[in-house]
């Protein structure tokens, strides 16, 4: 990719051709137990020189989200943006921001995203102590993530996760 732009190339029909691409990892449905999923890591890669940034950061490309169900007055509404199932909710976030939600609503915007999986976490903090509170194993505080899977105990990478290309997405979290 470096040496067709370096040649004056355009490269617009190829980085579509790979976004379309990722479109079609995401929906593949195998047949077998194969899934050619490890083609998938690979094109993101390539994506990330189709934006013309030494570091494959596409300036205008940002991830919102947006909870509209906060039914508590009060707190802060905690978004942690993971781009990994290996730090995902037990470690650190790429990102995080904080808002204090304003009429059963709190949004923010990551911005500046590279191409690649993510996966997105939304929590009221109630009393500032940034981390979810429990009483008897049960969450106190309403929480959230991509995707909007509920299921019993802590949400999981896998049913979180989507993919960025060069396309900003806006994801609306229900708690």
């Amino acid at each position: 990719m470096g040496g067709a732009r370096f040649f004056g190339q355009d490269l617009t029909p190829y980085c579509k051709r790979l976004q379309e691409s990722i479109t079609l990892y995401e929906t593949f449905e195998a047949k077998g137990r194969f899934h050619p999923r490890w083609g998938k890591e690979w094109t993101l890669q390539v994506i990330k020189s189709c934006s013309g940034t030494e570091d494959g950061k596409h300036p205008s490309v940002h991830i919102e989200a947006v909870v509209t169900n906060v039914l508590k007055k009060g707190g802060e509404v905690i978004f942690a943006l993971y781009d990994s199932e290996s730090n995902f909710l037990m470690r650190k976030p790429i990102a995080t921001k904080k808002v204090e939600p304003a009429d059963s609503e709190a949004s923010v915007i990551f911005e500046n995203i590279t191409p690649g999986t993510y996966a997105l976490v939304a929590l009221h903090d109630m009393n500032g102590n940034e981390q979810m509170d429990f009483d008897n194993g049960m969450p106190k505080e309403d929480y959230g993530s991509s995707n909007n899977v509920m299921r019993m105990g802590p949400p999981n990478f896998n049913d979180s996760k989507f993919t960025i290309t060069n396309k900003s997405v806006t994801l609306e979290i229900r708690f």
